[in-house]
């Protein structure tokens, strides 16, 4: 995918998580997403990107530290969180938008 297609498609709200193989607070949050992600399957999208593999996709969204979370609604980055967070956090964050 490319930058347009993260931004300008049909669906409402995603996620973009930005990752790497090597980054353990990563593979926590990632965990916890796919856990969550069954309950919101009709509501969001979820996107991994893995820094390593997508340099051009990072510099865009400005991603300086991992784990970065991007929340999009309507093509607009509404929140971006960096670092770890619980799941309550993310139920709350995901509320928002949907």
């Amino acid at each position: 995918m490319i930058i347009k297609d993260y931004l300008e498609t049909d669906e409402v709200t995603k996620i973009l998580l930005f990752t790497a193989s090597w980054c353990g607070p990563c593979k926590v949050l990632k965990k916890t997403l796919q856990e969550m992600a069954e309950s919101y399957r009709n509501d969001i999208n979820i996107y991994q990107i893995n820094i390593e593999e997508n340099e051009a996709l990072t510099k865009i969204f400005e991603v300086k530290s991992i784990p970065t979370l991007l929340f999009i609604k309507n093509n607009e980055i509404e929140e971006r969180l960096t670092g770890t967070a619980r799941e309550d956090l993310l139920i709350e964050k995901i509320s928002k938008l949907i």
